[in-house]
């Protein structure tokens, strides 16, 4: 369109040139020199009416010609004005070398009409002829006319009215579009120069609110080169309700370069859509003003454009308003140097060939909306550089703010609360050396408003690479990412308080997939579920690797490995309390398989500054393992995960090591242990490691060994109603103890050996005493060996409780046996029971009683009915009542031998004189005792003696009844002194003596 304008408005003021010239010359020469003058012009004149002439002025009514056979032209009210007298101004024409300044004033055209017959297409064998070389040949016109004064007939001022362009539309050949404009020039053509000035104001007829309004400078040199000449240009594209387009031109000059400087300037406001409703079908259009600019669009372009389709489109972007010049919604302003030279080297057909340099700025002052997602506003400037119709380099950064964007009900479950986010994007590129397919970028995107008061913020920095090639892709060469949230809620039960984390990665994606590797990411923060709370000190990955083959399928086939993921932190809930955790993850690696299922193996290592809880003691703890898993998509439920194996050690500084295998199915977590053998020569762990161990009961030597699973449902740990941990746990567990010594309480043993199984199950521990032996137990009596069968049922929550099936109790006590027979025993009821003696050397028993004046030889049986109340809360200690024991010697008899230890005893009980003698050898053949037992712990002992003393009055038969009270605990302790036993019991002993007569302990 601009070709057809420019080669009219050339082709007009040539011809008006012409028409004045043939004018004059018609005064003098006749009709056949006119004829011949338009045949070599390709004019033909078709019709001419000359009606007035006078000296210093010609009128023409009408002229009409056609120029080339596809222009026709059209002349009214043509008024020429001369200085001086037309036939002097002719007679210059005649004497070339006769100077004067006589010439045309002004040239006056009331309507100049140009019709384009046919579309102009381009012919195939026509040459191009550089601009350069049409601007010769118009200054080689020129200067022949400056040479002959013919310069003269160049009006000072041309002042066209009415000038009107009649084409075929570009649009449609069948239709035609009026011009209608106003055009004014005044030229001035020297010896030196061509110069002047040249106004414009033109419209479409259709559309007459649409001006154009323009105003140019010119100065064309004609004895110096083309590339100096000046021009400068001002139009103005208006329309007072959509748009005002602004474009300006002017050639600048330096030492060494000319070049035309092209400015515009784009004030709109943002097209305006209506909704209509025809025949209850929603549509869309946009308003009458905003109609009227693209139907004449759709005029003067062969491009079309669906419109309905177009408002329906854009109308969810459009914000509603009115057009204002002052502050328009949309402002672009564009800059483009054009190098003189080249520009004029080039023909018309190739100027899109040359290269050309644009900066640009654009500006949206009103919030464009995007549906469903926000409100922007912002600005972008640039620059870029054209040649041969390809981009060659251009510079890019735009600035932006996003408003009131449309939060997902995710964002804000998860308390992202900034509304506002703002972002800076630069993209420079030079494709001399480079495809111009690979675009580069800087991105800044964060959040607004970034204050100390804001409680969530986001910010993105990066650069890279997007290609256009045949297979589009971005190349992220690095981004920064950072955020910040005060309270992060991933669901209802799960919180991140204080989140911090930062973010360093590059990028290689394309339209199905891509690689994502983030070198480092940093965080921080508080993780809260319901009485769990992690602080998470730092959080750190190095190397994560992130491939995704498939956008589509992301959860499917995404795959990862990371080099090593650190945690630093403390955990806490209401039992337990980690301190000073440290975990590290190594060779984390998530690959798929055919069946769509991931598979993943690490490396870990957790350590615990300082682990604390109600039944362990303070103290290290340390895991090392491997940990593989196998899942579909995401494991974000358990039901998720097909599985979880755990394969470690957990050791902690006290010593205790024990192996791990854990299984984890959404139906089914398992644990396998076992225990390392713990010497306990050098030392207990389990006393280390455990707060209740009991504070009297040490170890000395010996070996422990344990193994066992555990079994528990997974789906009991999600529920939210009310449940019981022990209920959903099955255990069992396999303990050896073998040659342990030490004491408990008061009582030490040595070379104790057990095994035994035990069962957890609905919180009901089962154990199954398989071999219990004591080689030696020293409560003051030193008995043994001591062996025990038996199974118990113990409720957890109530272990008073407990049930016990016993099936053997045996000790080996004084060279004889005592034992106890089958029996269920419930420690919640009082217990009764019968001991059985058998076979109990006498001699043995006297032994261990405090005094060396008795002896005795002889075997005793008995049994002895016994109540344990272990329900008496009352007391702290159990209650042992002994009621009709019954003890007796073997019929073969024996031996009493009492020997007083002071000789006058006899002299001070001269009544018992004669039964202290026969005791000093006293042959008995029966011995029957009746022991009892009281609540107060007296022990009382019915002796019946029948037998003689053969020194004493010749063996007479002799019957004694003796009774003996003696305190039990008492009793015991005397013994305890006088046989030696362990130093550590001898010291409870004392301090439990002090304690009862109200002494202080001796420090």
């Amino acid at each position: 369109m601009r070709k057809i304008l420019k080669l009219c408005l050339l082709t007009t003021v040539y011809l008006l040139l012409l028409v004045m010239l043939s004018l004059v010359l018609a005064i003098y020469w006749s009709n056949t020199l006119i004829q011949q003058q338009s045949k070599a012009l390709e004019i033909e004149i078709l019709d001419w009416q000359f009606p007035k002439f006078e000296p210093h002025q010609i009128y023409l009514e009408q002229l009409k010609l056609r120029y080339q056979k596809n222009y026709q032209i059209r002349v009214n009210g043509l008024k020429i004005t001369s200085s001086e007298a037309l036939l002097k101004t002719a007679q210059n024409l005649v004497h070339p070398n006769r100077t004067s300044d006589a010439g045309i004033s002004k040239l006056n055209i009331e309507h100049l009409q140009i019709q384009l017959l046919e579309p102009l297409t381009p012919s195939n064998n026509a040459q191009p002829v550089p601009i350069n070389s049409l601007i010769k040949s118009i200054q080689q016109q020129l200067m022949e006319l400056s040479n002959n004064s013919t310069y003269n007939l160049i009006p000072k001022n041309i002042d066209i009215q009415e000038l009107t362009f009649l084409l075929p539309c570009p649009s449609s050949t069948l239709e035609q579009c009026k011009i209608s404009s106003k055009l004014t020039i005044q030229p001035k053509l020297n010896l030196e120069n061509l110069s002047g000035t040249i106004k414009l104001q033109a419209h479409d007829t259709e559309y007459p609110t649409l001006q154009v309004r323009s105003e140019a400078d010119f100065r064309l040199p004609l004895k110096q080169p083309v590339n100096t000449s000046q021009f400068s240009f001002n139009s103005q594209f208006v329309d007072p309700k959509t748009i005002k387009l602004k474009v300006s031109a002017q050639t600048q000059s330096d030492a060494t370069l000319t070049t035309l400087k092209v400015d515009t300037e784009t004030l709109s406001d943002f097209p305006q859509v209506t909704e209509i409703n025809p025949a209850n079908k929603l549509q869309h259009a946009f308003s009458d003003d905003w109609q009227k600019l693209f139907d004449m669009y759709h005029r003067w372009s062969p491009f079309q454009i669906n419109i309905q389709q177009l408002a329906s489109q854009i109308s969810p972007f459009l914000p509603a308003g009115s057009f204002s010049i002052e502050k328009p919604e949309f402002k672009l302003s564009t800059q483009t140097q054009i190098p003189l030279s080249s520009l004029l080297n080039a023909s018309i057909q190739d100027l899109t060939q040359r290269e050309l340099s644009t900066e640009f700025s654009a500006q949206i002052n009103r919030p464009v909306t995007l549906p469903n997602a926000a409100s922007v506003s912002g600005s972008l400037k640039g620059n870029v550089t054209i040649h041969n119709n390809q981009v060659s380099s251009y510079s890019i950064q735009a600035n932006a703010v996003a408003t009131d964007f449309i939060k997902p009900q995710w964002f804000v479950e998860q308390n992202w609360t900034f509304d506002t986010v703002g972002f800076t994007l630069h993209s420079k590129q030079s494709f001399e050396q480079k495809s111009s397919k690979q675009l580069p970028f800087k991105l800044n995107l964060y959040s607004l408003p970034q204050t100390k008061t804001s409680t969530s913020s986001m910010s993105i920095e990066g650069k890279g690479l997007i290609s256009l090639e045949e297979s589009p892709s971005l190349s992220v060469e690095k981004a920064h990412i950072k955020l910040s949230n005060t309270k992060l809620k991933l669901n209802p039960q799960i919180a991140f308080k204080n989140l911090q984390a930062k973010v360093d990665l590059t990028a290689q994606l394309n339209l199905m997939g891509g690689d994502i590797q983030i070198n480092q990411a940093i965080a921080s923060t508080k993780l809260i579920q319901k009485q769990h709370s992690l602080a998470i000190n730092q959080l750190q990955i190095n190397h994560l690797n992130i491939h995704i083959p498939e956008f589509k399928n992301l959860t499917d086939s995404l795959s990862l490995n990371a080099q090593t993921l650190t945690l630093d932190g403390d955990y806490i809930n209401a039992d337990l309390k980690l301190q000073q955790l440290t975990t590290t993850l190594k060779q984390l690696q998530v690959q798929n398989d055919h069946q769509h299922e991931k598979k993943l193996s690490v490396q870990y290592q957790t350590n615990v500054g300082t682990l604390t809880h109600q039944q362990l003691k303070p103290q290290s703890w340390q895991t090392t393992g491997t940990l593989s898993s196998t899942f579909k998509g995401l494991p974000d439920s358990i039901n998720a995960i097909q599985f979880i194996k755990l394969k470690g050690e957990l050791q902690n500084t006290s010593g205790v090591r024990a192996d791990y295998l854990a299984n984890l199915t959404p139906k089914e977590i398992t644990i396998d242990w076992n225990l390392a053998d713990q010497y306990l020569l050098a030392g207990n762990p389990i006393k280390k490691t455990l707060v209740n161990w009991p504070k009297l009961f040490n170890l000395s030597s010996g070996k422990l060994s344990a193994n066992g699973n555990l079994t528990l449902n997974p789906q009991a740990l999600l529920t939210d109603k009310p449940f019981s941990l022990l209920d959903a746990i099955k255990a069992q567990s396999h303990l050896e103890f073998s040659g342990l010594d030490g004491i408990y309480n008061e009582t030490a043993f040595s070379q104790l050996d057990l095994t035994a199984k035990l069962q957890l199950e609905k919180a009901q521990l089962h154990t199954d005493v398989t071999a219990l032996r004591v080689q030696q137990l020293n409560h003051g009596l030193i008995v043994g060996p001591i062996d025990v069968i038996a199974q118990t049922q113990t409720p957890i929550e109530n272990w008073r409780a407990t049930k016990i099936i016993l099936q053997k109790a045996e000790v080996g006590i004084f060279e004889g046996k005592a034992h106890l027979g089958s029996k269920i025993i419930h420690l919640d009821k009082e217990i009764h029971g019968n001991l059985h003696l058998d076979n109990v050397n006498l001699q043995a028993l006297l032994l261990q009683y405090p005094t060396a004046e008795l002896y005795g030889t002889g075997r005793l049986q008995g049994e002895l009915p016994f109540s344990l109340n272990l329900t008496n809360q009352a007391q702290k200690t159990s209650v042992l009542r002994i009621a009709n024991g019954e003890i007796s010697a073997s019929k073969s008899g024996g031996i009493l031998q009492y020997q007083a230890n002071s000789a006058g005893l006899k002299q001070i009980h001269k009544s018992m004189e004669t039964l202290l003698t026969v005791l000093e050898d006293f042959h008995y053949t029966i011995l029957d005792s009746q022991v009892s037992l009281d609540e107060q712990q007296k022990l009382r002992l019915k002796l019946r003696l029948e037998g003689n003393n053969p020194k004493v009055e010749n063996g007479r038969q002799v019957n004694l009844n003796i009774q003996i009270e003696e305190d039990l605990p008492a009793l015991i302790t005397s013994m305890q002194i006088t046989n030696q036993i362990n130093s550590t019991i001898q010291q409870r002993i004392q301090e439990k003596l002090q304690k009862e007569r109200g002494l202080k302990p001796i420090q």
